[in-house]
């Protein structure tokens, strides 16, 4: 027997993973693209950075850079609380909300993007190939891979010392 999410209000039960969205795409409107921004830095809503290694910007390039995850990485599972980058591969983040609002939930293209990558991963890959298919994770990795930024170029390299915040103020 197949899912069947429609009696399911994903707005409500994904809350979020919608705000996340939402903050994302009106906060990348903001910018202004008539500046020659080097970098974009998007830091999750409800995370704050205690500390900061030494990182050599001059060093980096037109990859995205994400918070380490270490063995967890994956083409599943992007870390989500840090993500730096060049102005032309942040961008399009300000249509995030409406992709996830439009393309994701009950979408065969996405559970066939998770199963294939599930499916062809070496034996020896590590990470998570098995997390929750609707997690923030999940549909933020599917998100920047539909915006033709390659799983080779995204980095995870940032080691910061960041904490989680329980109670946003």
């Amino acid at each position: 027997m197949g899912e069947n999410y429609d009696n399911l209000h994903f707005q409500n039960y994904f809350q979020n993973i919608f705000s996340y969205a939402y903050s994302i795409s009106k906060v990348i409107e903001l910018i202004d693209s008539n500046i020659d921004y080097d970098y974009i830095l998007h830091v999750r809503y409800d995370v704050c950075i205690l500390e900061q290694e030494i990182i050599l910007i001059n060093s980096l390039n037109d990859k995205v850079y994400i918070d380490n995850v270490g063995s967890d990485h994956s083409p599943l599972f992007y870390g989500d609380f840090i993500y730096f980058s060049s102005y032309k591969n942040a961008s399009f983040f300000k249509y995030f909300y409406t992709f996830l609002k439009n393309n994701v939930f009950n979408n065969n293209d996405y559970k066939e993007w998770v199963s294939n990558i599930i499916e062809t991963k070496e034996s020896s890959c590590k990470g998570r190939y098995y997390h929750g298919i609707y997690s923030n994770q999940m549909i933020y990795s599917y998100f920047i891979t539909k915006n033709m930024i390659p799983y080779s170029d995204v980095v995870p390299i940032f080691n910061c010392k960041l904490q989680r915040n329980k109670y946003i103020l």
